[in-house]
């Protein structure tokens, strides 16, 4: 997801799906499959501007209500999968992977959606596709002048902005000792689908105009490597922007892939992230913008989705 409240309360209600007949999960009136029957490719969404481009071009064979998200089950390009809008921001990624790794068969996690440009070489309607992902706002908020504890505790290695100094995360993995963390900033995506994308790129053909007719004056390009950002705050400021490129070095923004990247690392399950710039993140003199190229970088991001899923079958 990459949005602002406008866009959160004028978009999530964009699509409402009505099934018929279909059961919450547990319930035998709704004569589900067992969980485990197909193995299957979760594509994540946070809104569900950024799912309808996929649902659209899915064959659906029924619906599961799973922690009160609506998990949409069958095929989309001919790859078995299951399609969720999991939510806004880390928490809601963070549920919405784990539950469906619980109930499902999950081969591999693809994560589709829109995301604010951090690049000073990346442009809105790009897509990005990164090699890893950091939760960069896992923060300690201190002042600089503080001494005792609070000054021993945190790491400096990153710098900080301001009185925010970035830190890793600590994190298990289902290759390790029970309870045993590691410290963690980066969690890199599945070699073989970033390979894939990779040798797609010159085969994939993205939008450039809005539905209104309003038109990007480029081409836009898929950029496939590099990292990528999360955290639970919508960025809109010029100055911190460029510290983070500074420090991080991402392409984009958004509030949910490294959440769903620390949830694959931890079950053991491969993902990648498929991100589409809707805004520059308030590098943009002029208004932010995310509220009419939102709708042109979900469906581009979906785009790339379905060439990878076209890869994978």
């Amino acid at each position: 997801m990459r949005t602002s409240q406008a866009v959160r309360t004028g978009l999530l209600g964009v699509v409402l799906f009505v099934a018929t007949g279909c059961g919450q999960v547990g319930d035998p009136a709704g004569d589900l499959a067992p969980p485990a029957a197909v193995s299957r490719v979760l594509v994540l969404t946070a809104m569900p501007i950024e799912l309808q481009p996929l649902l659209e071009a899915a064959e659906i064979e029924r619906r599961e209500i799973v922690n009160g998200r609506t998990h949409h089950v069958g095929t989309l390009e001919e790859v078995d999968v299951v399609l969720l809008a999991a939510g806004i921001s880390m928490v809601n990624a963070t549920m919405g992977a784990q539950a469906a790794l619980d109930h499902f068969n999950i081969q591999a996690v693809v994560f589709s959606g829109i995301a604010g440009g951090a690049s000073p070489e990346i442009n809105i309607g790009d897509v990005t596709v990164p090699r890893r992902w950091a939760q960069y706002q896992e923060h300690v908020f201190t002042d600089a002048s503080r001494a005792g504890w609070r000054r021993g505790w945190r790491s400096e290695d990153l710098g900080s902005f301001g009185m925010m100094y970035p830190q890793q995360v600590r994190a298990t993995s289902a290759a390790g000792e029970a309870d045993a963390e590691d410290l963690k900033l980066w969690f890199d995506v599945d070699a073989g689908m970033l390979a894939r994308v990779e040798r797609l790129v010159g085969s994939v053909t993205l939008e450039r105009c809005v539905s209104e007719g309003e038109c990007l004056e480029y081409e836009p390009i898929v950029r496939v490597g590099g990292n990528g950002v999360s955290g639970p705050t919508f960025v809109d400021d010029a100055a911190y922007r460029d510290w983070v490129w500074e420090t991080f070095a991402p392409d984009g923004f958004d509030m949910e892939t490294a959440a769903v990247g620390h949830v694959a690392h931890a079950n053991g399950v491969p993902y990648i992230g498929v991100r589409s710039i809707s805004d520059m993140a308030g590098a943009n003199p002029a208004e932010n913008r995310v509220e009419s190229f939102a709708p042109i970088a979900a469906r581009n991001a979906a785009i790339v989705v379905r060439a990878l899923l076209v890869d994978l079958r």
